[in-house]
């Protein structure tokens, strides 16, 4: 799988959820930075989405997740707001949510990035929450 695909696999459960009433996958040529998709029902959320399709075998290796400074901009500006945005990296094992952006500027050891990963299905939950949430 790709990131593309993880993509696709996101939105295709989101909408046989149909909680939310709009899922935009984000394609703009001429704003640089824009995260990768918009989530609204009651609330908004803004995701920039990774994927890693190989873990390190070494616990101990730092990943660090491929945001751009122009995606970290846009994320930090929408959080500054009081928007909800993440950075969310998907892999084999599960998918990582990120909030924290200055922690996910540091990366996490391999280990860190499993133990803190969910799983797909209570990934889906989570942000149906957030976007659903009185």
């Amino acid at each position: 799988m790709n990131e593309h695909g993880f993509v696709r696999k996101v939105h295709r459960a989101l909408k046989e959820e149909r909680r939310l009433t709009r899922i935009w996958k984000i394609n703009d040529n001429f704003q640089g930075g824009v995260p990768d998709a918009f989530y609204c029902a009651k609330n908004q959320l803004w995701v920039e989405y990774k994927y890693i399709s190989c873990i390190p075998k070494r616990e101990s290796t730092v990943v660090i997740p491929d945001v751009s400074e122009l995606q970290y901009e846009w994320l930090e500006g929408l959080q500054k707001s009081g928007i909800d945005a993440w950075v969310i990296v998907g892999h084999p094992k599960g998918v990582l949510v990120i909030t924290d952006l200055d922690e996910c500027r540091q990366g996490y050891t391999t280990k860190a990035l499993v133990e803190k990963s969910i799983s797909f299905a209570d990934f889906i939950q989570s942000l149906l929450y957030i976007c659903t949430r009185p």
